[in-house]
């Protein structure tokens, strides 16, 4: 119980994120950690907990500026959790996308409780959530191209530590170099 003020971190909490799948899927499509504007992307966020209970449970996407949240996206996957969670809420909440680099916050309003089992694989908790690139100055594909890198962090209420924070994820941006050559013939 994390009411006794001892931190997050000594119970072995992780915070990992990765590219999960994008809008584009054909063969000539951007592929991997390339995007181009106007791309969706799919990120999970992966938090496996302590078997214990967590007050107020935050967990944190920072995008950066050129990325915006597509509202409504934000989805909890707990297909490897045994325990309950608190009320979700998640924000940004005006659609249709959250604003260029704006955080999005999923606080789980309560006590989040993972099953005391001794068995680690059913503690973690998956986030997808859907970003889009925008068109914006800022996101450029051709070189020196954009990388956008991102994050996520976990937290709670009173924690004494600072948040655990997870790699950084970066997406490369692209776009074509179009070429138009014109010749006159006799």
């Amino acid at each position: 119980d994390f009411s006794s003020g001892m931190p997050i971190a000594a119970h072995c909490s992780t915070c990992g994120k990765v590219l999960w799948a994008t809008s584009e899927t054909g063969l000539a499509d951007s592929t991997n950690d390339l995007a181009q504007i106007g791309e969706v992307l799919t990120f999970r966020i992966s938090s496996r907990l302590p078997e214990t209970t967590i007050p107020n449970l935050v967990i944190t996407d920072h995008l950066p500026e050129g990325l915006a949240y597509v509202v409504g996206s934000g989805r909890v996957v707990t297909n490897e959790f045994d325990g309950t969670l608190g009320t979700l809420d998640i924000t940004p909440t005006n659609p249709p996308l959250g604003g260029s680099g704006e955080d999005i916050v999923f606080t789980f309003t309560g006590d989040t409780t993972v099953t005391a089992d001794n068995e680690p694989t059913n503690n973690i908790i998956h986030i997808l959530l859907d970003a889009v690139v925008l068109d914006t100055p800022f996101n450029v594909g051709l070189m020196p191209q954009t990388v956008l890198t991102n994050y996520s962090s976990i937290t709670y209420t009173s924690n004494p530590e600072p948040p655990i924070v997870s790699s950084n994820v970066t997406v490369t941006l692209i776009e074509p170099d179009v070429e138009i050559f014109k010749t006159v013939s006799p």
